[in-house]
C-alpha cells in the first residue's frame, strides 16, 4: 500500500468519525434541546440529504478535478445491484433509525460507550468468523 493511499484511508476514516460524532451531538440537541420528538423523521431527513449530497458531489466530481471532489463517483442506478443490496440497505436504515431512537432515551456519553463497544465487538466477531473459516489459526496476525 502506498503512502498516499494510506493517507487517504486515514483521512476518510477521520472524516467519518468527525461527521458521525457531530451528527450524534446534533441529533441529541434536536431531540432533547429543541424537544423534537420524532427520531425517525430525523433519520429520514438525514438519509435524503446524504443522497442529494452523493448525487451533487458525483456530478461536481466529473466536472471539477480538485482533491475532495474527484473521490466521488458519478451516481448511477443498476436495478440488479439494487436488488442485491436491498436487504443490507434495509438493515442499515433500521440501524440508523434505532440508533436515533436509542439516542432519544439515553445520554450521549452512554451512547458513545455503546457505539465503541459495538465497533470492538464487530472487529472481534469478524476476526473470529474469519479464523473459523481460515485453516491458518494465525491468519489475523
Amino acid at each position: 500500500m502506498t503512502e498516499r493511499s494510506t493517507l487517504t484511508i486515514v483521512g476518510v476514516v477521520s472524516f467519518y468519525f468527525c461527521i458521525s460524532l457531530s451528527l450524534v451531538f446534533l441529533n441529541k440537541a434536536l431531540m432533547k434541546g429543541l424537544e423534537f420528538p420524532y427520531p425517525l423523521f430525523i433519520s429520514w431527513y438525514q438519509l435524503i440529504i446524504a443522497q442529494v449530497a452523493i448525487v451533487v458531489f458525483g456530478w461536481l466530481g466529473q466536472r471539477i478535478k480538485i482533491f475532495p471532489l474527484y473521490l466521488f463517483a458519478p451516481w448511477e442506478w443498476d436495478t440488479q445491484i439494487a436488488r442485491k443490496v436491498l436487504p443490507l440497505s434495509l438493515v442499515f436504515v433500521a440501524m440508523l433509525s434505532f440508533n436515533n431512537i436509542c439516542l432519544q432515551h439515553v445520554e450521549v456519553s452512554m451512547y458513545q460507550v455503546y457505539m465503541a463497544l459495538k465497533f470492538i465487538n464487530k472487529v472481534l466477531g469478524s476476526t473470529t468468523i474469519d479464523n473459523c473459516l481460515d485453516p491458518n489459526p494465525f491468519a489475523f496476525i
